[in-house]
């Protein structure tokens, strides 16, 4: 075996003196070294309680347009339901579906028909009253919730003065694109006393409104 001399300075004589040191078993010892273990990184409460808060809204709400999603919208549905009941009023649900938006993604791309639901998005949000609730369902459909449903020409007004606004032209990169839509509606509490209830009832008129080129159509209006 091979050694080599490392010398070491001692503090008798302030010199030098030969210590013999395998080098083989030094670069062993170095290989078998565990690495310093590193401390976990702690999460400041504040930042855990963001991040919760970001997690619950993320959720609850839609990615491409921030508003509410069916599961949230359900819920506020329930909660008016509730209070409709205690106090006897009334209340609205509409369901939109937008017309010419698939031509739109098929146009021009699935990005520009993303901006498009934004832009029909803030002006329902523009649109409603107090207490009101504008979900994107999916796709090219939206719900909203209308609680000052007086009666129904009351309703049948809100209804006609959205698909004006949704009538108007976007105007993304340069192009002017147009969309138009279709609103079904359920009255509660003459057309259902459930939120299921009055969501299929809303989605059977809506259904019957595109059928007959009618803009909208109030549950109650169905032909029997």
């Amino acid at each position: 075996m091979r050694w080599h001399t490392a010398r070491a300075r001692t503090p008798a004589d302030d010199g030098w003196k030969g210590k013999p040191m395998d080098l083989n078993t030094m670069k062993s010892d170095a290989r078998e070294a565990p690495p310093p273990a590193r401390a976990p990184r702690r999460i400041a409460p504040k930042e855990s309680r963001m991040r919760e808060r970001r997690a619950s809204h993320e959720a609850l709400h839609d990615g491409v347009t921030g508003l509410p999603n069916l599961a949230l919208f359900k819920d506020r549905l329930e909660s008016a339901l509730a209070q409709a009941q205690r106090h006897d009023w009334r209340l609205a649900v509409l369901f939109l579906d937008l017309e010419a938006f698939k031509r739109i993604n098929e146009r021009h791309g699935r990005e520009v028909g993303d901006r498009v639901l934004k832009v029909v998005a803030q002006r329902l949000q523009a649109l409603l009253r107090g207490g009101d609730t504008v979900a994107h369902r999916g796709g090219d459909e939206f719900l909203l919730l209308a609680l000052e449903a007086r009666d129904e020409a009351n309703v049948l007004a809100f209804a006609g003065t959205i698909l004006e606004r949704i009538a108007q032209a976007c105007e993304v990169d340069g192009a002017s694109l147009t969309v138009g839509a279709s609103i079904g509606i359920a009255v509660y509490p003459e057309d259902g006393r459930s939120g299921r209830e009055l969501l299929r009832h809303a989605d059977l008129a809506m259904c019957a409104a595109i059928e007959q080129k009618k803009g909208v159509m109030l549950h109650s209006q169905m032909p029997r």
